[in-house]
């Protein structure tokens, strides 16, 4: 076996371990939410429907990576297979994944603009976002499956079509949202900071530090998605002809699994109250049978 051959198994072991653990933190994550009454919300019912997309996407490259490991593909990540239904499979869940995001964002904007709204906290609300979401991914992929038939992708793959489309639909589009929807939830809640009326100076900088914090993490969110998703696609854009060597191809195809490992890591550290069941069911349960022990 060759240097190479090693180093491109080494990165599909790689990504194989870090869609194994996001399945595993997704499912941890998912389950409460799922199975305790005081967590079924509007936002974490779609959150849950964020987890669904990270398992399905998660388990598609486990299998598509498996059959990775003989010499034949291993050279070969399943994006640089063109007019395939393989390829638009994996963009069908990679949109999947990133528009069950954007319909989060989406949803707690709505939520913080109009708060006095019932609809947008209701369940109904939030089943009827997942449907949207689905019709979403559903239509925007339809070229891509369309193009999956040799006969008609061969005519239009001249043009580099196919690859702009999918840069435009995981990339570019979903970036615009994310922007657009973050700035409107970042002016909106610094807008009700300054509603707040108080003589006391340490409450209005407490909400001025909420402030920054909110726009840093939005800034380190977008910042996430663009490295995660932004490399893989514009080389395949810019290297129409694959010159370039394989390792980097295989190399780039790990920041989108790395990318949504760091967005299920974010969702536990802002989710207080389930980080606070999780202290309760765990730490807080061994330090008392510690304790008991101890007496």
């Amino acid at each position: 076996m060759s240097t190479i051959t090693l180093l491109l198994r080494i990165l599909i072991f790689i990504k194989l371990a870090l869609n194994i653990l996001l399945v595993i933190f997704a499912c941890i994550y998912a389950l409460p939410l799922c199975i305790l009454f005081r967590f079924r919300s509007s936002i974490n019912i779609m959150t849950v429907n964020v987890c669904i997309a990270f398992i399905a996407s998660a388990i598609f490259w486990i299998i598509a990576y498996m059959l990775h490991l003989n010499d034949q593909l291993a050279s070969d990540i399943i994006s640089q297979q063109r007019c395939s239904y393989l390829n638009s499979i994996e963009t069908i869940f990679n949109c999947y994944v990133i528009y069950s995001l954007c319909s989060v964002s989406i949803n707690r904007f709505c939520i913080i603009r109009y708060t006095n709204r019932i609809l947008f906290k209701t369940k109904y609300w939030a089943f009827f976002c997942i449907i949207i979401t689905w019709f979403t991914t559903v239509c925007l992929t339809l070229p891509n499956i369309i193009l999956s038939n040799i006969a008609i992708c061969e005519q239009i793959y001249g043009t580099l079509f196919l690859q702009l489309y999918t840069l435009t639909i995981v990339v570019i589009f979903p970036s615009c949202i994310f922007v657009t929807v973050n700035i409107l939830i970042f002016t909106t809640a610094r807008r009700s900071s300054r509603r707040v009326r108080v003589a006391n100076s340490v409450r209005v900088r407490t909400l001025n530090n909420r402030d920054i914090h909110l726009l840093k993490h939005m800034i380190i969110i977008f910042v996430i998605f663009v490295v995660g998703w932004a490399p893989i696609y514009v080389l395949l854009c810019i290297d129409y002809g694959q010159n370039m060597a394989p390792i980097i191809y295989r190399g780039l195809s790990i920041l989108p699994a790395l990318s949504l490992l760091i967005n299920i890591l974010d969702l536990f550290l802002f989710n207080h109250s389930l980080r606070q069941y999780f202290y309760q069911l765990f730490i807080f349960r061994a330090l008392r049978i510690q304790t008991i022990t101890l007496y």
